[in-house]
């Protein structure tokens, strides 16, 4: 299912509120519902994917009725396309119990004919980012933020964060009074009241209490189960495999689970991924995608970002997915990858070393700083109305998104930043839009393989150990192809140590390149094209250009005319961090123009 939208009036009776959100966000998607409910307590438009099977409502004679976007996984065999037998199993069980016993990159919306409440569930991690709106008359969730927001007005706080890093944190999202929903959450709404319940907290992991041999089991079986219980809905599938850890254990488990699959790589012909894959592929006679994004993204591509990424995520960064996953979802039934697998790395670890699963509060703030606030950025382009002081900012984020988790060891606290400020805000920004297209998740992201990972003990966790033990234990062949460093993902030891050799290699010659940066006169300086050549496509068939001349964002009074029209200039030469505001910057100016665009009448949708 693609986009979800629902709405509970707190005063029983028909509202235009319903009919107007329809329509816009009919007009925004581009494509009518696929099917709709309307009561006097409820009402529910479900748009299709882009890509695959129709979507429907579930309906049961006792009027009650199931809804679902994203891409579900049920752990006790209700197939992901068969709502009906979902619906039952939430009459039987509660709505709390069928929480817990779906996995995956989704939002549920259930309505209780016998109590006449409506109850909407995000995942564990809230990949899938789901949005609500409050106000006297009612409650409306959907997944399409932009599709919520009546009048197109920005969120200053929401705006600046994502200009300025790309994401937007906490309950925020880009619109003024819409709010991205927390993740493993139930939403009660009916009777004029909006209850909320946490069915999983990430407090509920049990650190430290797995060893080496126990986690790489408990982590294999999980993982091969999961991917079993994805094969029985979907298949064929497409994995990601590139030259890391990640899609490596994914190989593993793919390989243990039986399902049917096969591999893709994104990249040049001859860049380390694409080389490991290569490589393999080859070993295991495996059929291999390569595809490789475009320098400048066909112009349809960023028309079809705008509509799946509601002002959150940078289209041009997300036209470049697209080109891989749109050929993709024509050949298959589900995209898997390995997101959420460096967590079995102790990814971000390094802040803490040399005191791993030490008794203490977690400096938050320093976290913030080293792996937020660093970015650089054009602030000067906000008007005072927009300020944000970024630093300090981030790192009031980061100590709230902490501030019940002190008594876990420092490494279990840094775990839940990066899985609450990295994975669920960035990641499930990415997720939420490729669920719009097609099915798209990662195994690593189901509560019943986190668990596992999150488990082990810090020091069987921290440079890979966990991920080479398990790759050691269950295939050996995998864990002595190289990675694309060059050395092999099996553990060390004195029999096989000369195969790390490139360990040093790898090391040393980024010490050396520091030193030679520094005692050499400086290379030239590169010269970046301009936007306008480096775009020369987007800027020729799209009215992007003329849009630049008039921006519609001058008009929110978030920024500063002279500065801003300076920064957007396509004639301009940009380059690195700069190019990437930039684009996010005409990101925002694109949503801006396409909600203006939804909430004029279409007659023809």
């Amino acid at each position: 299912m693609s986009t979800l939208y629902v709405r509970v009036p707190y005063e029983p009776g028909t509202s235009t509120e319903a009919e107007l959100d329809t329509r816009r966000v009919s007009n925004y998607k581009g494509r009518p519902p696929l099917d709709r409910l309307d009561s006097d307590w409820a009402s529910v438009a479900l748009y299709g994917r882009e890509r695959g099977t129709a979507s429907r409502i579930g309906r049961h004679r006792n009027g009650s009725w199931m809804a679902a976007a994203g891409c579900w996984i049920h752990r006790n065999g209700v197939r992901a396309d068969d709502v009906d037998g979902l619906l039952v199993r939430c009459l039987e069980a509660g709505i709390k119990q069928l929480s817990l016993e779906l996995e995956g990159v989704f939002a549920l919306a259930f309505g209780d004919g016998r109590t006449r409440k409506v109850h909407v569930v995000t995942d564990i991690c809230g990949s899938m980012h789901f949005y609500a709106r409050e106000t006297r008359m009612g409650v409306a969730f959907c997944n399409s933020s932009l599709g919520l927001s009546q009048d197109g007005e920005l969120d200053p706080i929401g705006l600046h964060e994502f200009i300025a890093t790309g994401t937007i944190y906490e309950e925020r999202s880009l619109w003024r009074g819409v709010r991205k929903l927390p993740p493993a959450t139930i939403f009660s709404a009916g009777a004029g009241t909006l209850e909320e319940e946490r069915y999983w907290r990430f407090a509920d992991i049990h650190p430290e209490s797995l060893g080496l041999n126990d986690a790489a089991e408990c982590l294999y079986e999980s993982l091969t189960l999961a991917l079993r219980r994805i094969g029985t809905s979907f298949r064929p599938a497409v994995a990601d495999l590139t030259g890391g850890y990640d899609s490596r254990m994914l190989l593993c488990g793919l390989l243990g689970s039986g399902i049917e699959f096969q591999t893709s790589v994104s990249g040049l012909e001859d860049s380390p991924d694409v080389r490991v894959a290569r490589s393999i592929s080859s070993q295991f006679n495996l059929s291999l995608r390569r595809s490789q994004p475009p320098d400048q993204p066909p112009p349809a591509l960023i028309e079809q970002a705008i509509r799946l990424c509601d002002g959150e995520y940078d289209v041009f960064d997300f036209a470049r997915i697209l080109h891989t996953h749109e050929p993709a979802s024509r050949e298959f039934a589900i995209s898997l990858g390995g997101s959420f697998g460096e967590l079995a790395r102790g990814y971000w670890w390094e802040l803490l070393w040399p005191r791993l699963a030490a008794a203490r509060p977690l400096d938050a703030e320093m976290v913030a700083r080293r792996r937020f606030s660093v970015i650089p950025y054009v602030s000067g382009i906000f008007s005072a109305a927009c300020a944000l002081p970024l630093e300090r900012h981030m790192g009031e984020v980061a100590r709230r998104a902490i501030a019940d988790l002190q008594h876990l060891p420092n490494t279990s606290q840094m775990d839940a930043l990066y899985f609450t400020l990295r994975m669920q805000r960035w990641q499930g920004r990415i997720a939420s839009s490729t669920n719009q297209l097609w099915p798209a998740l990662s195994p690593f992201g189901f509560p019943s393989v986190l668990t596992p990972m999150l488990s082990a003990h810090a020091n069987t966790r921290f440079r890979s150990l966990l991920a080479r033990a398990m790759l050691a234990k269950k295939n050996k062949l995998l864990a002595t192809i190289p990675l694309e460093h060059g050395y092999p993902p099996c553990p060390a030891s004195v029999t096989n140590l000369h195969r790390f050799l490139p360990v040093a290699t790898h090391y040393g010659s980024k010490v050396m390149e520091r030193m030679r940066s520094r005692l050499l006169s400086p290379a030239p300086p590169y010269v970046a094209p301009s936007v306008a050549e480096r775009y020369s496509q987007i800027f020729n068939a799209t009215p992007v250009q003329d849009w630049l001349l008039r921006p519609s964002i001058l008009e929110t009074g978030f920024f500063e005319t002279e500065p801003l029209m300076s920064f957007l200039d396509p004639a301009q030469p940009l380059g690195g961090r700069k190019l990437e505001q930039w684009q996010r910057v005409v990101s925002v100016e694109c949503s801006l123009r396409a909600h203006a665009n939804s909430a004029a009448t279409n007659p023809g949708i």
